[in-house]
Protein backbone atom coordinates (compact mmCIF):
# COMPACT_ATOMS: atom_id res chain seq x y z
CA UNK A 1 0.00 0.00 0.00
CA UNK A 2 1.61 3.51 -1.36
CA UNK A 3 2.14 5.70 2.03
CA UNK A 4 0.59 8.87 2.66
CA UNK A 5 3.82 11.10 1.98
CA UNK A 6 4.58 13.44 -0.80
CA UNK A 7 7.39 11.16 -1.74
CA UNK A 8 3.97 8.58 -2.36
CA UNK A 9 3.22 10.49 -5.66
CA UNK A 10 6.39 8.71 -7.21
CA UNK A 11 4.56 5.86 -8.42
CA UNK A 12 6.14 3.50 -11.16
CA UNK A 13 5.40 4.46 -14.62
CA UNK A 14 3.10 1.84 -15.60
CA UNK A 15 -0.11 1.37 -13.39
CA UNK A 16 -2.92 -1.01 -13.51
CA UNK A 17 -5.68 0.74 -13.14
CA UNK A 18 -9.53 -0.23 -14.12
CA UNK A 19 -8.54 -2.63 -16.85
CA UNK A 20 -5.91 0.35 -18.57
CA UNK A 21 -2.62 1.29 -18.12
CA UNK A 22 -2.32 4.78 -17.57
CA UNK A 23 1.36 6.92 -17.89
CA UNK A 24 2.76 9.93 -15.84
CA UNK A 25 3.02 13.24 -18.14
CA UNK A 26 5.81 15.56 -17.47
CA UNK A 27 3.88 18.15 -16.25
CA UNK A 28 2.20 15.62 -13.79
CA UNK A 29 5.89 14.70 -12.52
CA UNK A 30 6.44 18.64 -11.96
CA UNK A 31 4.04 19.40 -10.29
CA UNK A 32 4.66 16.95 -7.57
CA UNK A 33 8.45 17.53 -7.69
CA UNK A 34 6.89 21.37 -7.00
CA UNK A 35 4.41 20.58 -4.00
CA UNK A 36 7.75 18.03 -2.55
CA UNK A 37 9.56 21.42 -2.60
CA UNK A 38 7.52 23.56 -1.27
CA UNK A 39 6.23 20.99 1.86
CA UNK A 40 7.49 21.72 5.60
CA UNK A 41 8.25 17.76 5.21
CA UNK A 42 11.05 18.72 2.35
CA UNK A 43 12.63 21.03 4.51
CA UNK A 44 12.80 19.09 7.42
CA UNK A 45 14.29 16.26 5.56
CA UNK A 46 16.27 18.51 4.03
CA UNK A 47 17.86 19.63 7.45
CA UNK A 48 18.17 16.25 8.56
CA UNK A 49 19.94 14.98 5.38
CA UNK A 50 17.76 12.08 4.89
CA UNK A 51 16.17 13.73 1.40
CA UNK A 52 18.36 12.19 -1.16
CA UNK A 53 17.88 8.27 0.47
CA UNK A 54 14.36 9.43 -0.07
CA UNK A 55 14.50 10.90 -3.12
CA UNK A 56 16.87 8.13 -4.69
CA UNK A 57 14.52 5.52 -3.73
CA UNK A 58 11.58 7.36 -5.29
CA UNK A 59 13.06 7.86 -8.59
CA UNK A 60 14.22 4.42 -8.84
CA UNK A 61 10.23 3.35 -8.00
CA UNK A 62 9.73 5.89 -11.20
CA UNK A 63 11.64 4.44 -13.31
CA UNK A 64 10.68 0.75 -12.15
CA UNK A 65 13.37 -1.58 -13.31
CA UNK A 66 11.14 -4.56 -13.55
CA UNK A 67 9.54 -3.05 -16.76
CA UNK A 68 12.79 -3.68 -18.04
CA UNK A 69 13.14 -6.96 -18.04
CA UNK A 70 11.63 -9.92 -20.50
CA UNK A 71 12.20 -13.48 -20.76
CA UNK A 72 10.37 -15.82 -23.35
CA UNK A 73 7.12 -16.87 -22.48
CA UNK A 74 6.81 -13.29 -20.29
CA UNK A 75 2.97 -12.28 -21.74
CA UNK A 76 1.68 -8.54 -21.52
CA UNK A 77 -2.12 -7.37 -21.62
CA UNK A 78 -4.64 -4.58 -22.12
CA UNK A 79 -8.39 -4.70 -21.93
CA UNK A 80 -10.12 -2.07 -23.93
CA UNK A 81 -14.13 -1.96 -24.98
CA UNK A 82 -14.31 0.04 -28.30
CA UNK A 83 -17.25 2.77 -28.28
CA UNK A 84 -18.80 4.31 -31.67
CA UNK A 85 -16.59 7.57 -30.84
CA UNK A 86 -13.78 5.18 -31.02
CA UNK A 87 -14.80 4.27 -34.51
CA UNK A 88 -15.85 7.61 -35.61
CA UNK A 89 -12.18 9.28 -34.47
CA UNK A 90 -10.17 5.98 -36.50
CA UNK A 91 -12.26 6.69 -39.72
CA UNK A 92 -11.53 9.92 -39.80
CA UNK A 93 -7.96 9.08 -39.64
CA UNK A 94 -7.81 6.09 -41.92
CA UNK A 95 -10.14 7.59 -43.82
CA UNK A 96 -12.34 4.22 -44.05
CA UNK A 97 -16.03 5.20 -43.89
CA UNK A 98 -17.20 1.73 -44.66
CA UNK A 99 -20.77 1.99 -43.86
CA UNK A 100 -20.65 -1.85 -42.11
CA UNK A 101 -18.70 0.57 -38.90
CA UNK A 102 -21.56 2.96 -38.61
CA UNK A 103 -25.03 1.28 -40.02
CA UNK A 104 -26.16 -1.18 -38.04
CA UNK A 105 -28.91 -2.08 -40.09
CA UNK A 106 -26.44 -2.29 -43.51
CA UNK A 107 -24.53 -4.01 -41.14
CA UNK A 108 -27.49 -7.03 -39.90
CA UNK A 109 -28.49 -7.36 -44.15
CA UNK A 110 -24.55 -8.39 -44.19
CA UNK A 111 -24.77 -11.12 -41.72
CA UNK A 112 -23.15 -9.74 -38.88
CA UNK A 113 -24.86 -8.67 -35.16
CA UNK A 114 -24.32 -4.90 -35.34
CA UNK A 115 -21.85 -2.00 -36.32
CA UNK A 116 -18.07 -3.25 -36.74
CA UNK A 117 -14.97 -2.10 -35.14
CA UNK A 118 -11.80 -1.64 -38.18
CA UNK A 119 -10.08 -4.68 -37.73
CA UNK A 120 -6.73 -2.50 -37.76
CA UNK A 121 -8.22 -0.43 -34.96
CA UNK A 122 -8.25 -3.75 -32.78
CA UNK A 123 -5.11 -4.75 -33.99
CA UNK A 124 -3.60 -1.12 -32.53
CA UNK A 125 -3.59 -3.03 -29.29
CA UNK A 126 -0.55 -4.83 -30.04
CA UNK A 127 1.93 -2.11 -30.40
CA UNK A 128 -0.39 -0.24 -27.52
CA UNK A 129 1.26 -3.04 -25.22
CA UNK A 130 4.69 -3.11 -26.66
CA UNK A 131 5.08 1.07 -26.27
CA UNK A 132 3.19 1.38 -23.33
CA UNK A 133 6.20 -1.34 -21.52
CA UNK A 134 9.01 -0.31 -23.67
CA UNK A 135 8.97 3.39 -24.73
CA UNK A 136 11.32 3.95 -27.36
CA UNK A 137 10.54 0.18 -29.16
CA UNK A 138 10.56 0.29 -32.89
CA UNK A 139 7.78 -1.86 -34.37
CA UNK A 140 8.90 -4.11 -37.50
CA UNK A 141 6.16 -6.01 -38.44
CA UNK A 142 3.03 -7.55 -37.69
CA UNK A 143 1.06 -10.17 -39.24
CA UNK A 144 -2.40 -10.75 -38.96
CA UNK A 145 -5.64 -13.17 -39.32
CA UNK A 146 -8.81 -11.92 -38.41
CA UNK A 147 -11.19 -14.51 -37.45
CA UNK A 148 -13.98 -13.16 -35.78
CA UNK A 149 -15.92 -9.68 -36.16
CA UNK A 150 -15.54 -7.63 -33.15
CA UNK A 151 -18.41 -5.27 -32.74
CA UNK A 152 -18.96 -1.40 -30.86
CA UNK A 153 -19.49 -2.09 -26.80
CA UNK A 154 -17.40 -5.37 -26.17
CA UNK A 155 -14.74 -5.60 -24.18
CA UNK A 156 -10.90 -6.99 -25.84
CA UNK A 157 -8.39 -8.40 -24.26
CA UNK A 158 -5.26 -8.01 -26.38
CA UNK A 159 -2.28 -9.73 -25.51
CA UNK A 160 1.19 -10.44 -26.67
CA UNK A 161 3.25 -13.11 -25.49
CA UNK A 162 7.30 -12.98 -26.11
CA UNK A 163 8.30 -15.87 -27.95
CA UNK A 164 12.30 -15.21 -29.20
CA UNK A 165 14.97 -12.84 -27.85
CA UNK A 166 17.85 -12.41 -30.04
CA UNK A 167 20.72 -9.50 -29.05
CA UNK A 168 22.27 -8.18 -32.08
CA UNK A 169 24.71 -5.25 -31.65
CA UNK A 170 23.70 -4.61 -27.87
CA UNK A 171 20.42 -4.16 -28.90
CA UNK A 172 17.03 -6.94 -28.79
CA UNK A 173 14.82 -7.99 -31.42
CA UNK A 174 11.94 -9.23 -29.39
CA UNK A 175 9.18 -11.55 -31.74
CA UNK A 176 5.85 -11.95 -29.57
CA UNK A 177 2.57 -13.96 -30.61
CA UNK A 178 0.26 -11.57 -30.65
CA UNK A 179 -3.69 -11.95 -30.35
CA UNK A 180 -7.31 -10.89 -28.91
CA UNK A 181 -9.69 -12.31 -26.96
CA UNK A 182 -13.38 -11.78 -26.37
CA UNK A 183 -15.57 -12.94 -23.80
CA UNK A 184 -12.10 -14.14 -22.01
CA UNK A 185 -11.23 -17.15 -24.60
CA UNK A 186 -12.75 -16.68 -27.94
CA UNK A 187 -10.33 -15.49 -30.45
CA UNK A 188 -10.87 -13.01 -32.44
CA UNK A 189 -7.58 -11.78 -34.06
CA UNK A 190 -4.30 -13.34 -33.87
CA UNK A 191 -0.48 -12.81 -35.90
CA UNK A 192 3.02 -12.20 -34.64
CA UNK A 193 4.76 -8.75 -34.20
CA UNK A 194 8.40 -8.18 -34.26
CA UNK A 195 10.03 -5.16 -32.62
CA UNK A 196 13.62 -3.69 -31.84
CA UNK A 197 13.38 -2.94 -27.92
CA UNK A 198 14.88 -0.01 -26.99
CA UNK A 199 18.77 0.04 -25.34
CA UNK A 200 17.82 0.54 -21.40
CA UNK A 201 16.14 -2.75 -22.25
CA UNK A 202 17.79 -6.28 -20.92
CA UNK A 203 16.62 -9.92 -21.09
CA UNK A 204 16.86 -12.67 -18.75
CA UNK A 205 16.84 -16.44 -18.98
CA UNK A 206 15.75 -16.80 -15.57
Amino acid sequence: MLSSSPFSQFRPIYILQEDRISTFSQNRVIKALQQIFKSPLFTRMLSRGLFSTHISSSLKCFSSSTSNVLKVGDILSYNRIFTSEDVLEYSKVSHDSNPLHFDPELARRAGFNGCLVHGLLVASMFPHIISSHYPGAIYVSQSLNFKLPVYVGEKIVGQVEAIELRENKKRYLAKFKTKCLRNGDELVLEGEARAILPAYFHSTNE
